[in-house]
């Protein structure tokens, strides 16, 4: 850019010289005016230095939007960073999240958690102490009395191993992100590991108010098993004398 200025000023001296000579004298011999000629030559002069200004502060506005160009990209538009780490939302949803689905996984007929329900059924053979026919010899009561007991005890051993290790994958899951947040230098990008790591952070403790929950109703449950076992006991003797009491 400063090339064809540079030549237009000098051209520009150049007509200034031509212009400032004076209609020929005697004998046909030009004469110049020295002062009009170096008066052009100043304001030519003083143009150039004009338009070099101008050129400068427009490379400095170019320069300025380009930087602000590049901040603005930096800012906006995504990264992909729930891409990070997918996780499957059978994964995020592997409790039941009502009384309904509880009861089908705790009797082996949930459709939406079949894997729970069969560990819950495989616990509940594991840990079985009496065989299918001596649980048969027993009254209807006694039955009912025993199995919602293993019911109970295994989905609260399900319960707790699944916690468990969803709170470690969720702790990896965390680690790994903060690890990619410490080596990205794009702006966007840490903002949105940022808020992926929230994210992560809330759906844990979502998934233990949701486990605290369901340990309850299942406590609950053998706290209904207590007392039908209690009034069982009475009916059976006829008084609560030396019975074991019930702490709630």
């Amino acid at each position: 850019m400063r090339n064809p200025s540079r030549k237009a000023i000098a051209a520009a001296v150049l007509g200034l010289g031509l212009a400032g000579m004076a209609a020929p004298a005697s004998a046909g011999m030009p004469v110049i005016d020295s002062a009009n000629l170096a008066q052009s030559v100043q304001q030519v002069l003083s143009w150039g230095q004009q338009l070099t200004g101008m050129e400068q502060q427009y490379l400095q506005l170019f320069q300025s939007y380009q930087q602000l160009e590049a901040t603005y990209h930096s800012l906006t538009g995504p990264r992909g960073m729930q891409n990070l780490l997918p996780i499957a939302l059978a994964s995020r949803n592997y409790l039941p999240v009502n009384g309904t689905q509880l009861a089908g996984v705790v009797n082996g007929t949930s459709a939406a958690y079949p894997l729970l329900a069969s560990q819950v059924q495989t616990t509940m053979q594991l840990n079985a102490v009496l065989n299918p026919q001596g649980v048969s010899a027993l009254s209807p009561q006694a039955q009912q009395f025993i199995r919602q007991s293993r019911q109970a005890a295994a989905m609260l051993t399900i319960l707790s191993q699944q916690t468990q290790a969803n709170a470690s994958n969720n702790f990896g899951n965390v680690q790994s992100l903060i690890g990619a947040l410490g080596t990205t230098s794009d702006t966007k990008a840490s903002a949105d590991l940022s808020g992926r790591i929230q994210s992560e952070q809330l759906m844990t403790q979502t998934n233990q108010i949701k486990t605290d929950a369901l340990y309850q109703s299942v406590q609950a449950q053998q706290l209904q098993n207590a007392q039908f076992a209690r009034e069982a006991a009475v009916k059976q003797q006829g008084t609560q004398a030396g019975l074991t009491p019930i702490t709630w």
